[in-house]
């Protein structure tokens, strides 16, 4: 069969480039999430979270209603993948560290979000989710737990050690992220982030995730 592909539309930049990948919701329709365009003045689909089809058509985008400032600052939203959410939401956050909630069947386009929250932090790497309510994301100045709540809304929870910037997974009861730089695996609290147990490693890759 014929290979399938995407582009997206920019002139320049816009990869897709966010160490978790793709994501695919339960109607089969994959999401992607672009970096900076180099646009300012028309959207380009830059800093987009992007909804395709499985035959990778574009059923529809969200962008920030700030897109080109980001584009303009090399604040890619797409610097975590999207993740997908239950009850028909997707959750999108990057290097500016501003969350953002849609909708899985209508992105919303520019400034559609359902919620939104600041994190403070450039989130790099891919999120993690513990029983559909609590979102773990990869923040360079330390993991970041957030509460997915009814309407859906988002708050802030806590803040990990601040050397924990690696791509968090949950398993066994327990957050598990990589201080990359430092070459220590933590084993965080989920419900308070406190350090249960290191472990010592050595150096790992950016974006680095346990498995």
């Amino acid at each position: 069969s014929a290979l399938l592909e995407y582009v997206v539309p920019t002139h320049n930049r816009g990869a897709i480039w966010a160490p978790s990948g793709p994501a695919i919701d339960p109607s089969g329709n994959v999401w992607v999430t672009s970096g900076n365009g180099d646009s300012t003045t028309g959207f380009d689909h830059g800093n987009a979270a992007i909804k395709l089809s499985p035959s990778l058509q574009e059923l529809g985008y969200f962008a920030p209603t700030n897109w080109a400032a980001l584009n303009q600052a090399d604040q890619d939203l797409g610097s975590t993948g999207p993740l997908i959410l239950p009850g028909g939401f997707v959750f999108q956050v990057g290097k500016s560290g501003d969350a953002y909630i849609v909708r899985q069947s209508a992105p919303g386009g520019i400034g559609g979000q359902v919620a939104s929250l600041a994190i403070a932090c450039n989130a790099s790497g891919g999120d993690a989710l513990l029983n559909g309510v609590v979102i773990y994301v990869p923040c360079l100045s330390g993991t970041r737990a957030i509460l997915l709540g009814q309407g859906p809304t988002l708050s802030y929870l806590w803040t990990g050690p601040s050397d924990a910037n690696g791509s968090p997974v949950v398993g066994g009861g327990t957050v598990w992220v990589v201080a990359v730089d430092h070459g220590v695996l933590y084993a965080l609290n989920p419900l308070n982030g406190s350090v249960q147990q290191t472990i010592s490693i050595g150096h790992a890759r950016h974006f680095t995730s346990p498995t």
